[in-house]
């Protein structure tokens, strides 16, 4: 199988919603409109901050998935 070259790629990382910067989205759909059309975009990280699920120590102040 032949490979595919794109000629336009956009790459997002590590969103990590609902922890993401308040204009996140609206910076996105203001590179998308500037640039458009992409031929791939690739979420390269996490969508959703895991925090709740990690096994690393919990900072009680920071907002829990209760809240």
């Amino acid at each position: 199988m032949k490979n595919k070259v794109y000629s336009s790629v956009l790459i997002v990382s590590d969103l990590h919603t609902p922890y993401n910067h308040v204009d996140s989205v609206k910076f996105l759909a203001a590179i998308k409109k500037k640039y458009d059309p992409f031929d791939k975009v690739i979420l390269s990280g996490d969508e959703v901050d895991y925090h709740a699920l990690s096994f690393h120590d919990h900072d009680p102040d920071l907002s829990s998935p209760l809240v």
